[in-house]
């Protein structure tokens, strides 16, 4: 094997990291959308017991009720949030792959190294653009932790 085709395969590695790393973020990801998506049902179940029991056998149900409905915004948005983290990683994935690609089709001449450079850095921006996004949204599940534990505090000192 060449010296060239040792580069070429050495420079493909570096994408196939970023990949594996995308992958990683993907599958946590992945799982904090179908939590979230789970507590939407759940608040969407309490709602529900919440509107059919009378409000005399449950002295806290409208604090409840207005607790939650206070909260569903916050909680869509996280989903929202995630879901497009979620979509960023995946781009990222995608265009790390096609940087990979385009780093193996110069080693047979067709000169696409600085559109490489290019593809790799947009994929580090779109990573960064996703984990920005998470951040955001493991901010907003603070606060929502933050009112729940609020709320319970409040009952259990009554």
């Amino acid at each position: 094997m060449n010296d060239l085709s040792l580069a070429v395969l050495s420079a493909m590695i570096t994408p196939a990291v970023l990949i594996s790393a995308s992958g990683t973020l993907i599958l946590s990801t992945s799982n904090r959308l179908t939590r979230a998506v789970d507590r939407m049902r759940r608040f969407a179940d309490r709602t529900r017991e919440l509107s059919r029991a009378p409000s005399p056998a449950d002295p806290f149900a409208d604090a409840e009720k207005k607790l939650i409905v206070a909260l569903l915004p916050k909680v869509m948005r996280r989903v929202y949030l995630i879901h497009r983290g979620l979509v960023a990683f995946y781009l990222a994935v995608g265009i790390f792959v096609f940087t990979s690609l385009l780093i193996g089709s110069s080693a047979i001449g067709i000169g696409a190294e600085s559109v490489a450079v290019g593809f790799g850095l947009a994929g580090v921006l779109v990573l960064f653009v996703g984990t920005s996004l998470l951040t955001i949204e493991a901010r907003l599940s603070l606060e929502v932790n933050q009112a729940e534990m609020e709320f319970i505090r409040e009952v259990a000192s009554r």
